[in-house]
Formats: structure tokens, C-alpha cells, sequence
């Protein structure tokens, strides 16, 4: 069974299938960087889909960032309003450039490889 959350990000785009659509293991398939996708139930009507992305985490090179500026932060501290973003999608638009969506492709339940086509959380 594939769940509803598969199909919601078909529709938006989110995921491609690869080129073989066919039920073959990965090892045959030869995709080197194939993963497999974990789905957790988080309750009676949602399960949610788990990418293990520690090996591929390891290979980029992190560049750190220095903390806003101080005295920018300082200044918020008694504003009266402040505002709360529900981003929870808005991480998917960003596009993967095509030579990259290989590094992203995991093995469905049903045993059909496909590759995001956006950055997926966890990068």
C-alpha cells in the first residue's frame, strides 16, 4: 500500500519516478545511492514518510554563518508583536537541479524507486 502522503507530493511535484518503473531489487537496479523510505504512523489517519539521510548529510561541506547582529536582536526583544510562520511547505519549492535528483532516490514500499525533485527535509 502506498500511503496518501506518496500521492500529495506526486501531485505538487514534489517526487519523480525514475527511468525503471519496474518491481526490481536495488542491487540489480543499480542505483548507487538508492535508499530505503521508512514510513512511521503518527496516528490512526497519517502516516508520515522518514528519509535516513545521515550518509549523504556527511558529504557536504557545512559553511558556518555568523549569529544577526546583535543589536538588531536587542531591539526585538520588547516589540509587541511578533509572528508565527507555519512553513511546512514551504521547503519543498525548492527545486533540485537534475544532476542531483539521483543522490535522492529511495525505494517505496511497493518496491518502485523514485527521486525527489525538491529539496526533501532532512538535508
Amino acid at each position: 500500500m502506498i500511503p496518501r502522503e506518496y500521492d500529495k507530493l506526486k501531485e505538487v511535484e514534489s517526487l519523480k519516478p525514475t527511468n525503471d518503473h519496474g518491481k526490481v531489487v536495488v542491487a540489480k537496479r543499480g542505483l548507487e545511492y538508492a535508499f530505503e523510505e521508512d514510513l512511521r504512523k503518527e496516528s490512526e489517519s497519517h502516516v508520515r514518510m522518514c528519509d535516513y539521510l545521515r550518509d549523504l548529510n556527511e558529504q557536504f561541506v557545512v559553511k558556518q554563518y555568523k549569529v544577526p547582529n546583535k543589536k538588531l536582536i536587542m531591539k526585538a526583544r520588547n516589540s509587541e508583536y511578533f509572528t508565527n510562520l507555519d512553513n511546512a511547505k514551504e521547503f519543498y519549492p525548492r527545486a533540485l537541479a537534475k544532476e542531483s535528483r539521483k543522490f535522492l532516490i529511495f525505494i517505496m514500499p511497493d518496491g518502485r524507486s523514485v527521486q525527489w525533485a525538491v529539496l526533501p527535509w532532512g538535508i
